[in-house]
């Protein structure tokens, strides 16, 4: 790590965040891995762990079931390696994890909690259910090998078990007739052998072979006879067991090798994920806030402190300045803004640690971590951080803390570019004070002519001085409360720290005398000094107070302004939205259609072949072509014509069918419209004339309507039931009407009244019906309708 950055004590930092860090590959990453540069990579950074700060908060931290690395045994497959039970067992939970990380998204949906963010990593990811299944029927949890893993194992072991109980059984049965002859009734084991424990003096009693004798020569281990057989059968079936598990993790090896770019792929996506949330649990452990970041040398930490400071009560600080140059909008030209900041006042009051808070948080918001200050924050992003900070007295290389001070700045000026910030903590100490203030000022200047921004603490008052004469260097200080001697840590922006020396002594109890003595010692100098800070401090603390209304105003606008435009926009996507779903919707209709125009189309055609119509027919092909008309007839494109007459031959658009066609009879209010092939019968009242164009006839050719050769004079329904009666009354006045017929009779009956009802509706509203009764007392009464058509 680089040493400013420890001084800065960033590496305390990285060591925080590698105990966030789950995946062992993870935990050794340094600062050069973390700290980014572009700025749009630190603003997704900072996106990405905000978001990850959001899901820990509403439910938890993403599920993460392996710490290894698990490229290694993946690695080893690329190389045709064969995978062991444990490496296994490895990429079988970096499966789960894929699984469950898909899960855990879809939860997060659930709970409608918004974040594209994760949406987008988890869609990355890719689960073989095929491989992860095959795995789990291979090795258990433990890192075993399953009877399930192929089925000649199973059989393999299955052998074993019964072999096994049948050794068992046939060294229970020798011991126990042999139980005198033994040291003791255990079965034993010896060179993955079954033995018993038989006393020397039988040894030769019991045939079978010897594997071990005790310490003492009192105890032979025997194999007998009977068991050999069965212990080299059960060796055999173990010999087999290990040749099918070698076999096994040859298969799965291939296997895992056939998939090894996507498990890398995953495991890269799993890797990042865990650096996110790392950053988002340890931002809980300070309350990190997202903040925004830019590239115009723009440093406002609102509310901001040190996010290791270990203390009951913490003082959360302002601290606002930008280095570059800017357009003034009111006299439109460029003005420099403050590049320098001078901090002064006591000792112990807290300005070592406000340097280390503003050279880390710059630091850290590098790494795309939240940082301990408010959200309405805006930080710089430099290039570097450098610093001068502490005792860097060096014994072995016999440097005073002077010289150390000063090689340590000469190495800042030698590599600062205009896009750095540099932090001094106590600049020109350790020297001469006349010297070392003239030194100050002019280390201050040279590194302010170099364009990056400074921030430093003195105890010198001709520091404060020449910041005050300085256009581009501004006053700072940490409070101190004269009155109970202590330090308040609140830092001020534009006034200097004042000094209180005598004035502590004084309440301290220091003789009078002694004070009286000092004050004639105090050059007149120093005392000009005093009192044109003073002054100027007064003024200051007035445009500061002034300033800070600006600025709570120009914020709460800010936050006005992006609340409106998020309405607007919202409101701007709803909307087309809208139109979009009208879009897709009309052109679906139309599509639709085009198809039953071409379909009907198709069947008038296969009507102009025939010799005879039926009417039923033309009067539903017309009623559907009427449909389609009205679909594909806006109304918004019809050009009206007003307070014209409407006489037969005119073109006139028909509300109620929503289509344009020609009158061709009128009587009274009534009268009869062509529309295409169809006639329709309306009134003057649904009319207006139009300049547009009528729907063509779809049959240009004279259709032959023969009437139909027989027509009976009634239709006769007794019987029938509701849906087939309806059908045929309309079918049978349209033959009636074609056939000429004047008068014809339905016979429905009495029955229910069902039947009669449904008459009486039909010949209401058929076209072709002039007049209706029901029959006389000679024609069947109230059991038919006599019918007179037109």
């Amino acid at each position: 790590m680089k040493k400013n950055h420890k001084i800065l004590e960033l590496d305390v930092i990285i060591n925080m965040l590698a105990n966030e860090l789950l995946l062992e590959s993870n935990k050794q990453l340094n600062s050069d891995d973390l700290i980014l540069d572009d700025i749009e990579d630190i603003r997704q950074s900072l996106d990405e762990v905000d978001e990850a700060n959001i899901i820990i908060n509403r439910l938890s931290r993403f599920p993460l079931l392996f710490t290894k690395d698990t490229r290694i045994p993946i690695n080893k497959t690329l190389k045709y390696g064969v995978l062991n039970e444990h490496e296994l067992l490895e990429i079988g939970k970096l499966l789960d994890t894929v699984k469950n990380i898909i899960t855990f998204n879809d939860s997060l949906k659930n709970y409608e909690i918004t974040v594209p963010k994760f949406n987008f990593y988890t869609s990355l990811l890719i689960y073989n259910k095929d491989l992860n299944l095959r795995i789990k029927e291979i090795i258990n949890n433990f890192g075993e090998i399953l009877d399930t893993a192929s089925f000649e194992l199973g059989m393999i072991r299955k052998n074993i078990n019964q072999t096994k109980k049948l050794v068992q059984v046939k060294l229970v049965e020798i011991v126990n007739s042999n139980s005198s002859k033994l040291t003791s009734t255990n079965i034993s084991i010896r060179n993955d052998r079954y033995v018993i424990a038989v006393k020397n003096d039988y040894k030769n009693q019991i045939k079978g072979l010897t594997h071990d004798i005790s310490s003492s020569g009192e105890t032979v281990f025997i194999e007998p006879m009977i068991i050999v057989e069965l212990n080299n059968k059960l060796n055999r079936f173990y010999e087999e067991e290990k040749e099918e598990i070698e076999r096994i993790l040859k298969e799965i090896s291939l296997e895992v090798l056939d998939s090894a770019s996507l498990l890398l792929a995953d495991y890269d996506v799993i890797e990042k994920l865990d650096i996110i949330f790392a950053k988002a649990s340890l931002a809980n452990k300070y309350d990190g806030r997202k903040v925004k970041v830019n590239d115009t040398g723009r440093l406002e930490l609102i509310s901001c402190f040190h996010p290791l400071l270990n203390v009951e009560k913490i003082v959360k600080n302002n601290f606002i300045v930008n280095n570059k140059y800017q357009l003034d909008k009111n006299i439109g030209k460029t003005k420099n803004t403050y590049n320098g900041v001078i901090i002064t006042g006591p000792n112990t009051g807290g300005k070592t640690v406000l340097l280390k808070t503003i050279g880390l948080l710059s630091l850290m918001v590098k790494m795309g971590l939240l940082l301990p200050c408010g959200e309405e924050s805006n930080v710089a992003i430099f290039d570097d951080v450098y610093a001068d900070i502490g005792d860097e007295q060096s014994i072995n290389q016999n440097l005073s803390t002077f010289s150390a001070h000063l090689t340590n700045i000469i190495s800042i000026i030698n590599n600062v570019s205009s896009n750095s910030l540099v932090i001094l903590d106590e600049l020109g100490s350790g020297t001469d004070p006349t010297e070392g203030a003239s030194l100050a000022i002019s280390i201050f200047d040279y590194l302010i002519s170099k364009n990056c921004l400074v921030v430093a603490t003195s105890h010198y008052p001709e520091m404060k001085v020449h910041a005050f004469e300085s256009e581009n260097i501004i006053n700072a200080s940490v409070k101190f409360d004269i009155n109970t001697l202590k330090p308040t840590y609140q830092l001020l922006m534009g006034v200097p720290g004042e000094s209180n020396a005598l004035k502590i002594s004084e309440i301290l109890g220091l003789p009078k005398e002694i004070i009286e003595n000092a004050q004639k010692h105090v050059s007149s100098n120093s005392s000009e000094i005093d009192n044109r800070l003073d002054k100027l401090t007064n003024q200051t603390l007035m445009l500061e107070s002034k300033l800070n209304e600006v600025r709570d105003k120009e914020y709460r606008l800010s936050k006005k302004i992006d609340e409106a435009d998020n309405i607007i926009r919202n409101a701007q996507k709803e909307r087309n939205k809208i139109i979009e779903g009208a879009k897709v919707e009309a052109e679906k209709l139309v599509s639709d259609s085009l198809v039953k125009a071409k379909k009907l189309i198709e069947e008038l055609d296969e009507l102009k072949n025939k010799n005879t119509i039926k009417n039923h027919e033309i009067a539903e092909l017309k009623h559907e072509f009427k449909e389609l008309i009205n679909i594909e007839n806006s109304s918004d494109n019809i050009t009206k014509i007003k307070d014209e007459k409407i006489d037969v031959g005119s073109k006139v658009h028909v509300n109620s069918y929503n289509a344009n066609g020609i009158v061709l009879k009128i009587n009274k209010n009534k009268c009869s419209v062509s529309i295409g092939n169809a006639t329709i019968n309306t009134t003057l009242d649904d009319l207006f004339l139009t300049s547009d164009d009528v729907v063509e006839p779809l049959i240009k050719k004279q259709v032959s309507t023969a009437p139909r050769k027989t027509v009976m004079l009634s239709l006769d329904l007794r019987g029938m039931r509701y849906e087939d009666a309806e059908p045929l009354i309309d079918n049978y006045l349209s033959d009636a009407c074609y056939a000429n017929l004047h008068s014809v009779t339905i016979i429905h009956g009495f029955g229910t009244g069902v039947i009669r009802e449904l008459v009486q509706n039909k010949v209401k509203t058929n076209p072709h019906v002039k007049e209706y009764r029901y029959g006389g007392e000679k024609e069947g009464g109230r059991g038919v309708t006599v019918v007179t058509l037109k």
